[in-house]
């Protein structure tokens, strides 16, 4: 088992992007809701209105994405959860936890994107 220190730089981005992905399926989900107040409610409802209004739910993420304030809230929680993550090696897995095998998909494609830039 690792901790988030103890993953290499290439995991670390991986484990990164993978949980802040995963806040926004949360997001998209409605397992992370704001209250009315908050300038996030008002900015997810946006975001979710012009997907519905472009007939596009699958770019849902893309417009959470545009807006500042949406932005910075899954990049905090999704750093905040990766580095909260006890990281298995494979012969370890159990379902509660990470595998470091889901940061490979990650990880290739990160370094395939680095390579044709």
């Amino acid at each position: 088992m690792k901790t988030f220190d103890n993953l290499s730089e290439l995991e670390k981005q991986a484990a990164i992007k993978l949980c802040q992905m995963q806040v926004c399926i949360d997001i998209g989900e409605s397992k992370i809701v704001f209250r009315n107040d908050d300038p996030l409610a008002d900015a997810v409802e946006k975001a979710f209105n012009k997907a519905e209004n472009d007939e596009v739910p699958w770019f849902v993420t893309d417009y959470l994405m545009q807006n500042a304030i949406v932005k910075n809230f899954i990049n905090t929680e999704g750093l905040q959860t990766a580095k909260e993550t006890l990281y298995l090696e494979d012969e370890e897995f159990e379902p509660s936890y990470l595998p470091l095998s889901r940061l490979k998909p990650i990880i290739n494609f990160t370094l395939k994107n680095k390579c044709e830039k």
